[in-house]
Formats: C-alpha cells, structure tokens, sequence
C-alpha cells in the first residue's frame, strides 16, 4: 500500500511538472513547396515548381530556405484567415541572426514587404493558396 501511494505520488509530480505546446495552426502547420506564383495586377504566372522553395511553418515560426539563398525566419500570427508575418532575420547560428532590412533578399520566396499579411484562400492537408495585395502563391504540402 505504502508503494502504491508513492507511485501514485511520483506520476502526479511527473505529469504536472511537464507543459506540452500545441499550435491552433490547424492544417497551416508544416513543410511546403512554393509551386507557382500569379501576379495580381498583370494576371502573369511564375512556375516554382522546378525550384527548390520551401516554406516551413510551426506554431508561431515561419522558416524560408532555398538552395541559393540564406535561409530567413519570420515571425508569424494565423488569425481570422490571416497570415500576417513580422520581424524577418537572416538564420545565422554563428554570428547570431540579423534583420532583414532589404526586400529584394525576401521577393524570391514570394515576399514583397518586410511585413506582410497575407489571405488564406485555400488551405488543406495537401495544398495551399495564400494572397497578398500583389501576389498569388500556391503551395503544395512536402
């Protein structure tokens, strides 16, 4: 009896010692592959799909990494069909991020703003469409 109340104890310390953290991110969550990108304005078509463009989406992070190009980390809010992104960093591990300050290192992802807000048009397990005042950007998942 005097081993059960241990035990008993010892799982109850173990369980409320420990925070789990989820993301409200739904299907926003996870690996995607920049396919295509449309131009609002002139109704023009980029095909990405031979490139290697990857947005990668966790919680409150988003990840964007090319073969070319360093990879940049924005910080990202999901609220209300919204994709609004913020703070954007230059990943360096070494010499410590820095902030993006030019834009032209953001337009090969399909960025065109520091901060950008993006629509969610369509998003599902497999695919996504997201748009911004310029650009249409659809996305299969990885």
């Amino acid at each position: 009896m005097k081993h059960l109340i241990i035990y008993i104890i010892c799982i109850g310390l173990l369980l409320t010692g420990c925070t789990i953290e989820t993301s409200e991110n739904d299907d926003l969550d996870g690996f995607w592959h920049l396919e295509q990108i449309d131009t609002l304005a002139s109704q023009n078509t980029v095909d990405y799909g031979g490139q290697r463009v990857f947005w990668s989406i966790q919680a409150g992070l988003l990840q964007l990494s090319n073969q070319i190009n360093n990879t940049i980390i924005y910080r990202l809010v999901y609220d209300n069909q919204q994709l609004t992104l913020a703070d954007p960093c230059m990943f360096d591990r070494t010499d410590g991020d820095t902030l993006v300050t030019d834009v032209d290192v953001l337009q090969p992802y399909g960025v065109n703003s520091l901060n950008e807000v993006f629509l969610v048009i369509s998003l599902s397990g497999r695919s996504m469409v997201l748009e911004s005042p310029i650009l249409r950007l659809h996305f299969r998942r990885y």
